[in-house]
């Protein structure tokens, strides 16, 4: 097959045995990491079954915002109709269909809701939703209508079932135009992305109020939705760029991927290094500058007992240093440098949600992170195993998209 004057080979479109059983590898690794870190949550000074629900929702977090990070990404490319993400979109489907994936490793958080254990969750506890008189006027609104375990099982069940079906039906339509070749399936999916976002949109902010914001109900942030955007999209591009340059070791996508391809993901990963930083102060400055007691508390734990120094390295780590690494266009360029900052922004997203989640466990102390950091890794590489796995059952390129040959021949200046 040859597009664009680039021939394509049988090694473009199919996964190479060793790529393969990468992934079929990388599964029991990851579950045999993840079950070092449920161990390591039982030993310490902060051991204990609630150490390992906070630790796990830590690296849960981590993860569903990156395959979520994928999924606008996913979505932004179709409604901007953008060819030169066509080459690498399949190696992003790929981690964008594991939504169910990500359902599944839900449970451990969502059972002992289920069984109403209020360790994570305090407003579960029926008696500290009517003695918390913080809220006062809005307690009975809060409490009452909006933090009830039925309406939030609902809220769930509804999340999970709009972002699987979205994520199916992007993957499931871009797989069938390989075998039709159909130019309205492209069509399709450009019209459909457009009313797609915001509901995507939406969806996001509500689910990270539910499952973060929610860990402390005295805490409220109207721009929650877009800094866990920031962060999951700025995660997926680096991850993305990795799996990219993975394949292309094993003898994938040689004819397929560019360093141009690499530059534009380089150029996202430096575009939300700053978004997520002009957010993060955004929030900061609003709730410093208004000073209102149930708004500050959030801040107040992450500034005292250790904490500050969490913050002052997500400051550098998340923003300054990045920023200046990823600003030449020689480093995005140059696979090693690109993939040395891919993984710097994964480690960075990684102690920004334990810098989120943790502070609700103990705000005394910074526990130790090992639980959390085994976890997240085991997680990080069932999802990484899975998605290669599923890309082995299909072609790694979308072949038969119209727009390939213009992806496969882009030049960025």
């Amino acid at each position: 097959m040859a597009s664009h004057g680039i021939e394509l080979t049988e090694s473009d479109l199919r996964m190479p045995e060793s790529l393969r059983g990468l992934g079929g590898k990388l599964m029991p690794i990851g579950a045999v990491i993840a079950i070092i870190g449920v161990a390591l949550a039982f030993v310490g000074a902060d051991s204990g079954f609630k150490h390992f629900q906070f630790a796990y929702l830590t690296a849960y977090a981590f993860t569903m915002t990156i395959v979520l990070g994928g999924l606008i990404w996913l979505l932004i490319q179709h409604v901007f109709r953008a060819s030169w993400a066509v080459a690498i979109r399949r190696v992003g489907e790929s981690v964008v269909g594991l939504v169910p994936l990500m359902l599944v490793l839900f449970l451990p958080i969502l059972v002992p809701i289920l069984m109403h254990d209020d360790s994570m969750y305090k407003w579960l506890n029926h008696s500290y939703a009517e003695n918390d008189a913080e809220f006062l006027p809005n307690k009975q609104v809060v409490y009452g209508a909006y933090l009830n375990p039925t309406f939030f099982f609902g809220r769930l069940a509804f999340y999970f079932a709009i972002l699987i079906f979205l994520s199916r039906f992007f993957t499931k339509n871009s797989v069938a135009q390989d075998e039709t070749g159909d130019l309205a399936t492209t069509r399709k999916m450009e019209k459909f992305s457009a009313p797609a976002i915001p509901i995507f949109a939406l969806t996001l902010t509500f689910l990270g109020l539910d499952l973060l914001m929610s860990l402390d109900p005295h805490w409220f942030s109207t721009i929650w939705g877009v800094y866990l955007f920031a962060g999951g999209m700025m995660s997926f591009c680096s991850l993305l760029a990795l799996l990219c340059m993975t394949y292309q070791k094993h003898g994938a996508l040689k004819n397929v991927v560019r360093k141009d391809h690499y530059h534009d993901l380089g150029k996202l990963m430096f575009a939300f290094v700053i978004f997520w930083s002009y957010i993060a102060f955004s929030q900061y400055i609003l709730i410093w500058y208004a000073h209102i007691p149930e708004e500050i508390t959030f801040f107040d734990k992450r500034q005292n007992n250790g904490w500050e120094w969490v913050s002052v390295t997500l400051i550098f780590g998340h923003f300054a240093i990045p920023l200046l690494g990823l600003l030449s266009k020689h480093v995005k360029r140059h696979k090693p440098t690109l993939a040395f900052w891919a993984v710097w922004l994964l480690v960075m997203h990684l102690l920004d949600m334990f810098w989120v989640v943790m502070p609700n466990f103990t705000s005394g102390h910074v526990p130790l992170p090992f639980a959390t950091i085994a976890l997240a890794v085991g997680m990080l590489a069932i999802v990484v195993g899975a998605s290669i796995r599923s890309a082995s059952t299909k072609s790694i390129v979308a072949r038969r998209d119209p727009r390939l040959g213009e992806s496969m021949a882009y030049h960025n200046v």
